[in-house]
């Protein structure tokens, strides 16, 4: 099959966001650590100073899931003409070539066009929880190959939480650990649709 470039000149550009400006680092940094000092005092004790929260609301017989991040960079061809007319031009081919050994059709097949990487996740699922809310709480201090923060609920300090409600909890979160690789989280892609003869970008 012949290059995507030779349909057209193929530019990749990419935007970078962080979350987290130096001003606002610095003021982490003397947040969490009041905040452990204090922690101290009470006699609560921590192995770990939490410097921030991010907050997710929980409804009742409503599925979540949320994705945190604090610094992302996207990747992604500027434009999709040599993308689109390329893969036009070439699914045929491909659905020839596999399409009888894995059993696809054009619609099981994309056309990466772009990707979201970040270094630092927190991912949160649940399928059945009382009202509540979902916190992620970053670690000042994360230590390398360890999480970079921890989720929490206050489902159980609520009117029909845990404690008080037959609701059986099923919930799964992952961390990512800190100074880990970065990880591609989200692709965009080119894609057909049932019974259309153009790829379109999803």
């Amino acid at each position: 099959m012949p290059n995507v470039s030779g349909y057209s000149k193929v530019a990749m550009e990419n935007q970078r966001q962080d979350k987290r400006n130096a001003v606002l680092r610095g003021m982490d940094n003397i947040a969490g650590l009041l905040t452990f000092a204090g922690r101290k005092r009470a006699g609560e004790g921590t192995s770990q100073s939490v410097t921030r929260r991010y907050s997710f609301s929980l409804r009742a017989g409503h599925k979540a899931a949320y994705l945190c991040t604090e610094k992302i960079v996207y990747h992604y061809v500027e434009n999709l003409d040599a993308p689109k007319k390329w893969f036009k031009s070439n699914v045929d081919t491909i659905l020839k070539v596999f399409g009888e050994k894995y059993r696809l059709q054009r619609e099981d097949l994309y056309f990466v066009i772009g990707t979201l990487d970040i270094p630092n996740y927190a991912l949160f699922v649940s399928h059945n929880h009382p009202d509540g809310m979902a916190h992620f709480n970053v670690y000042l201090f994360a230590k390398s190959k360890q999480p970079w923060g921890t989720f929490a609920t206050d489902t159980e300090a609520l009117p029909g939480g845990f404690g008080g409600s037959s609701v059986k909890t099923l919930l799964a979160s992952k961390v990512s650990n800190s100074g880990g690789p970065w990880n591609m989280v989200l692709v965009a892609r080119l894609r057909f649709k049932p019974d259309t003869l153009e790829p379109m970008s999803l």
